[in-house]
């Protein structure tokens, strides 16, 4: 069996910064079970996070979601140092 063989299902996706809409497969996070995926946009270059809601990828822009990891990130590390200082 060859790679071109296997038939893999896509999900419509719609870019979040310039709406075109595109076709893509799971990641293999998602395959996986951890709902994570990274694309670039076809018409507008830009990298965005994907997760899967049972029918189709919903998009993020991918610099958002770093942002906001790293916010939570700063949460955590601020929650764990005042329970040391308790």
């Amino acid at each position: 069996m060859k790679l071109e063989d296997v038939k893999r299902q896509v999900y419509p996706a719609e870019c979040c910064e310039c709406e075109t809409v595109f076709y893509a497969e799971k990641s293999l996070f998602q395959e996986m079970g951890l709902d994570i995926g990274r694309t670039e946009c076809p018409s507008c270059k830009i990298y965005l996070l994907m997760t899967f809601d049972g029918e189709r990828m919903q998009t993020k822009k991918w610099s958002g979601y770093i942002e906001e990891s790293k916010k939570l990130e700063g949460l955590a590390e601020r929650a764990t140092k005042r329970r040391k200082t308790r």
